[in-house]
């Protein structure tokens, strides 16, 4: 078992909020203090594939934040050493790490962005639905396998101020 935190920190910090992790052997029952990552532990979307814990959220902190270090990142806690994440995307404005693939699974935190293949190392782009034309959220999500199932929701589109519910369903299946 391992165990995540980081400093609470705004954006008037000075210091951005370092990864810090600790693992749980059963065997003994006592924690051991991993090394401190240069990561920012900015989300909770962990995923185990194999041996490493893998957060697939993309960017630095940018602007917002000035912390320029990388926001997502892998954690092998048997051998106490931390990654980056592999070849990322150049990312555009609002686009966000959301998933990791495995050999068996898919492992989806939203219904748009881009996914590790962690099997291969490089990243695949969820299309967009509707074409990016109207704005759309609420869709529930789950994974089936490796695809990604999304439901429902509701559309923005200005002509009904207090949105429309949607009835369709998307099945995405990863390359």
């Amino acid at each position: 078992m391992v165990l995540f935190r980081s400093a609470y920190v705004g954006r008037e910090a000075l210091r951005p909020p370092l990864a810090r992790a600790a693992a749980l052997r059963f065997g003994t029952r006592r924690w051991r203090k991993l090394p401190d990552s240069r990561t920012v532990l900015f989300g909770h979307y962990w995923v185990r594939v194999g041996s490493r814990l893998i957060d697939p959220e993309l960017g630095d902190g940018g602007e917002q934040y000035r912390w320029g270090r990388p926001i997502g990142g892998i954690l092998d806690p048997e051998r106490g050493v931390w990654s980056d994440l592999p070849n990322p995307p150049d990312p555009g404005p609002f686009e966000f790490g959301t998933g990791v693939l495995t050999a068996a699974a898919g492992h989806y935190f939203a219904p748009g962005g881009w996914v590790l293949d962690a099997t291969r190392d490089n990243w695949v782009r969820i299309p967009e639905l509707e074409g990016g034309r109207v704005s759309v959220s609420g869709r529930a999500l789950a994974s089936a396998g490796r695809k990604l199932l999304l439901f429902g929701g509701a559309t923005f589109d200005g002509k009904t101020p207090d949105g429309r519910l949607l009835k369709s369903v998307w099945l995405w299946s990863p390359p």
